[in-house]
């Protein structure tokens, strides 16, 4: 299990590595992660803080539509 699951994986890697050269390995491993920080940070994703005033806008409409309505 072991050799399986850590050692495999690291030779493996070495493989790759010897094969492709560590530039292009450690690219492609990279990649993901730079990607999902780029998505994180993305100005075109709301922030938690827009998400709170727009669902508080919508509960204040909320509350005043029942008023309006009595």
């Amino acid at each position: 299990m072991l050799y399986e699951n850590i050692l495999g994986y690291y030779g493996d890697t070495l493989a790759d590595i010897h094969e492709h050269g560590y530039a292009a390995v450690a690219s492609e491993t990279i990649e993901p992660y730079g990607n999902a920080i780029m998505k994180q940070f993305s100005s075109e994703r709301e922030t938690w803080t827009e998400k709170l005033f727009r669902g508080s806008a919508r509960g204040l409409r909320r509350v005043f539509r029942m008023q309006t309505s009595k």
